[in-house]
């Protein structure tokens, strides 16, 4: 039972950190008077999804593999998203 939480807040993690990305970048875009594009925010939310790695190599060699295989799950389920999100409806197959 206890692993299963480790996962849940695994996946948490993974999703919450390429919203805060988007959110920081959004930030300092609006701070500096720009705006954020569509094109930007595609790259942002990839690359939050990549950042969730450093996360998941820190985490297996702290021996916390549950801990890890969530924040994989969490970053799996935002590059699913933007897959439907930005190929399938935006190219409208």
């Amino acid at each position: 039972m206890q692993n299963n939480k480790f996962i849940w807040l695994g996946i948490g993690i993974g999703i919450t950190m390429p919203i805060l990305l988007v959110l920081l970048v959004n930030i300092v875009l609006l701070a500096s008077g720009k705006y954020l594009t569509e094109g930007i925010y595609q790259s942002v939310v990839l690359l939050g999804a990549g950042v969730n790695l450093f996360g998941v190599r820190y985490f297996f060699k702290a021996k916390r593999e549950f801990l890890s295989r969530g924040i994989l799950v969490g970053s799996l389920i935002v590059v699913f998203f933007w897959v439907i999100r930005f190929v399938f409806l935006e190219n409208n197959f």
